[in-house]
């Protein structure tokens, strides 16, 4: 893990940190649902999103020991 900051460390080259004094991991723009936006609107895009961040957690948590997940935003595309 590359560390940015003293505590604060890149988790596997993904768009994750890990703040090791809260056993924490922090995350942004899942956009889940965005696949759903854009079919209503008339066009097209493979689902994967959901499937994508999935995997992404699965590759963190085997790689660090959180106890929090924070979601710094975008989590859902579409409410």
């Amino acid at each position: 893990m590359l560390e940015l900051v003293p505590g604060v460390e890149v988790v596997a080259e993904l768009p994750v940190v890990y703040i090791r004094s809260h056993k924490a991991v922090v995350l942004a723009d899942v956009h889940i649902g965005y696949e759903e936006e854009v079919s209503l609107r008339g066009g097209y895009i493979p689902r994967f999103q959901l499937r994508h961040s999935l995997k992404m957690l699965e590759e963190v948590f085997s790689q660090v020991r959180a106890d929090r997940v924070v979601f710094a935003g975008d989590l859902k595309h579409l409410f």
